[in-house]
């Protein structure tokens, strides 16, 4: 009755302790499974932070040579444009002397054209005098006369006296005295016309001495802007390259923040697992408890039955074998003075010699273990030591080999020597 009601509840309690081992087995699977799989992807995150890190590196020395290229092609293109603001400046002066020395040029030109209507007009008005020509010849030759020739004073005196009645007339003449003034008008203007010549020159030689100059520049120019050019090619195939090797690492930065998301969901859930393995384990130790408990409360209540039952048989003076004797004796139920039969008499010395030693006093063998084998049959050192090994491996299959076989040579030990 003992048994059948306790049976029935270890029944449940080990389909129970099945079912939350089958379930402990597959959270264990599933935790390895996802350890194995974190290992996969920091394996691969640390590869992608090699090629970022490695492509950052390639990047951040690209970029110190594309510096270099930026600083060159920049001076040379700061040189280029002060350069060009000097020729723009020389360009002012030169079109600044241009513009005087055509403004020279039309004034000698518009100058020049009045110089030869004066003459012209000059040269009619000489056709036109036929009189005024033999005075003024006249005039001449006696001032000749005068200069030339040796006189007493009346005659010199009288030619003087000539000329003068002769200049006389002459300023007189309205038309002399108009030719008179077109000559002063010519000696002016040929005098401009000599400062406008000069000055278009002076302008002009300006100009030309400033060619060689913006010439230079213009060389230098050029070659500012070759090599400011070349230094640009360079500075944007580093760029691209740049572009190139950065897209290289940003894609395996992209990649590496996803692998690692995707390692903090498998840690959530490993985390997630290892606590349903602690809830199973924990139900699982439960159950242990349970039937450890059951196992006291089987184990005391059929103690309890059969002592009843033996000791309902040693006081109907039934005959008790000496195992059963044994058991009441390490009870305490029965004193060795009980015993009365004739068998029992001559059992009377061993069993004194069997019972003085315990179970727990094997070492290694704790009160768990003797409740064990105690349930088992096993009540006695002696029991022990006359037990096979193969079967108390059956009863006990959580011990070693190695403990079971100390226990039996312990126990013979101690009867050999009692």
């Amino acid at each position: 009755m003992v048994r059948g009601k306790y049976a029935e509840m270890e029944s449940d309690l080990k389909k129970t302790k099945e079912k939350l081992l089958a379930e402990l087995k597959k959270c264990k699977v599933a935790l390895k499974l996802n350890k194995e799989m974190q290992k996969n992807y920091d394996i691969e995150i640390r590869k992608l932070k090699e090629i970022r890190d490695d492509n950052n590196e390639i990047v951040s020395k690209l970029i110190e040579k594309a510096k270099e290229q930026k600083i060159l092609r920049d001076s040379y293109n700061k040189e280029f444009q002060q350069l060009k603001e000097k020729r723009n400046i020389i360009r002012t002066q030169i079109s600044e002397y241009k513009a005087e020395r055509d403004s020279k040029w039309i004034l000698y030109k518009e100058f020049k054209n009045q110089f030869h209507e004066l003459l012209n007009q000059k040269k009619q008005m000489k056709k036109n005098s036929g009189k005024m020509k033999r005075i003024i010849s006249e005039i001449l030759e006696l001032d000749w006369k005068l200069q030339t020739e040796s006189m007493d004073f009346e005659k010199e005196k009288e030619l003087v006296k000539r000329i003068e009645i002769l200049n006389a007339k002459i300023n007189n003449n309205s038309e002399y005295q108009d030719i008179k003034a077109i000559d002063l008008e010519l000696n002016e203007l040929i005098k401009n016309l000599d400062e406008f010549r000069t000055s278009a020159n002076h302008y002009h030689k300006l100009m030309v001495d400033l060619i060689p100059e913006i010439e230079k520049i213009q060389t230098r120019m050029d070659e500012l802007y070759q090599l400011g050019n070349e230094h640009h090619k360079k500075l944007m195939e580093y760029n691209d390259k740049i572009n190139e090797i950065k897209k290289i690492s940003d894609d395996a930065h992209q990649e590496m923040i996803k692998k690692i998301k995707d390692v903090q969901l498998l840690r959530k859930g490993y985390d997630s697992k290892l606590e349903e393995i602690k809830e199973i384990e924990a139900k699982l130790e439960k159950i242990s408890q349970k039937e450890k408990i059951i196992r006291r409360e089987k184990f005391v209540k059929i103690e309890l039955q059969r002592a009843q039952e033996l000791l309902e048989k040693h006081k109907s003076n039934i005959q008790l074998s000496f195992e059963e004797i044994g058991f009441l004796l390490n009870k305490g139920l029965i004193s060795i003075d009980e015993i009365s039969t004739n068998k029992n008499k001559e059992n009377r010395q061993e069993l004194l010699h069997s019972t003085k030693f315990k179970l727990t006093d094997i070492k290694g063998l704790g009160v768990r273990d003797e409740r064990i084998l105690v349930n088992n049959g096993i009540h006695t050192v002696q029991d022990l030591s006359n037990c096979a090994l193969d079967d108390l491996v059956q009863i006990i299959p959580t011990k070693s080999i190695v403990k079971l076989k100390n226990w039996i040579e312990d126990a013979k030990s101690i009867v050999n020597k009692n």
